[in-house]
């Protein structure tokens, strides 16, 4: 009876954890990024995560237009600060928000997130890109993507 219940303790402790053990950790890499306008409509582009010390640099590229964040990632979680620089015809516009991903078992990023001045939240999904693997060690990602 004893052993039937540490097996059972086991398995399910398994399952629990198992998805937490499944991903590396490694967040780095370049993504494919689909989410919510906040006008209507969804934006397509990519993302590109490296390392920054103990924290993370994020820069996504949606329609030819760059944003830059800057990231801390703990208990499976990436929070994420972001802006975007704009030259207009009045000068420099900078917008910016922040945007909070949970770190999925198959290394997709869900998240959610708002514009400086608050406002609806909206919904952004980042998929890891195919990495090139050479002796164990991701090396980048596969042309063509």
């Amino acid at each position: 009876m004893l052993t039937d219940r540490r097996i059972w303790l086991s398995l399910v402790s398994l399952l629990l954890f198992a998805p937490a053990l499944s991903f590396g950790g490694d967040i780095t890499g370049m993504y494919d990024c689909v989410g919510d306008n906040a006008g209507g409509g969804q934006y397509q582009g990519t993302v590109f995560i490296s390392k920054s010390g103990d924290a993370y640099k994020l820069e996504w590229n949606i329609a030819g237009r760059k944003h830059q964040g800057i990231a801390i990632l703990t208990d499976g979680v990436l929070a994420s600060s972001w802006i975007i620089k704009q030259v207009g015809p009045g000068g420099i516009v900078v917008q910016g928000g922040v945007v909070v991903y949970k770190v999925e078992q198959n290394g997709r990023l869900s998240g959610k997130w708002v514009g400086h001045g608050g406002g609806k939240i909206l919904t952004e999904v980042l998929t890891p890109q195919q990495r090139v693997v050479r002796n164990d060690r991701p090396v980048g990602t596969l042309a063509g993507k």
